[in-house]
């Protein structure tokens, strides 16, 4: 299990991107939400939805690649 956070910004395609906690590339304190403590980057994201619909998400290159889609 990991903690996951997202981006609070948006990418250039309108999406927060989805980081691990020991991400190289996660956002600085002040501008990243926590999603919580996840198996994989697939429940993060199912989670990160869940708790806000009105949003997009995308996972790291990085981190999540699995859950990256570009």
């Amino acid at each position: 299990m990991t903690f996951y956070y997202f981006n609070k910004n948006v990418d250039d395609k309108h999406k927060h991107e989805v980081h691990t906690e020991d991400c190289n590339f996660k956002p600085d304190v002040h501008n990243r939400t926590l999603i919580g403590l996840c198996s994989d980057c697939h429940g993060a994201i199912d989670r990160a939805k869940n708790d806000h619909p009105d949003k997009n998400f995308d996972g790291c290159f990085h981190c999540c690649i699995d859950c990256h889609t570009g």
